[in-house]
């Protein structure tokens, strides 16, 4: 996906215009709300650099969804992801500074970086 260049103070920080992003997970409601789950900061991977935003905010520039994503549904959303990222509390326990959780993301991630080659 790539944040498309609007108008000034239309991008939320800490996004930026015209450039690409990998989503990392995607949220879909009955009703056809989405959101994306995207790394901000490739220089530092870690909870301070992973957020969740509409995706008005984003172009698509590419179909391709990555082998390692599942589809699990939550009540009337829909998220699509790598299954361990979908574990109970999973995103709690990343923002939380748990090493097991940050571990786990590292390795998902490497692997769609893998698979995107």
């Amino acid at each position: 996906m790539r944040v498309p260049e609007i108008g000034a103070g239309m991008i939320p920080h800490p996004l930026e215009g015209g450039k690409i992003y990998d989503v990392l997970a995607m949220y879909a409601w009955v009703g056809g709300a989405r959101k994306f789950r995207v790394l901000t900061n490739e220089s530092r991977v870690g909870p301070e650099s992973v957020g969740v935003f509409d995706e008005s905010l984003f172009e698509k520039v590419c179909d391709v969804r990555p082998p390692n994503w599942s589809d699990k549904a939550f009540g009337d959303m829909v998220e699509s992801a790598p299954s361990a990222w979908q574990e109970e509390r999973f995103w709690e326990h990343f923002y939380d500074g748990d090493p097991d959780a940050q571990r786990s993301f590292e390795r998902e991630l490497q692997e769609m970086v893998d698979e995107g080659r």
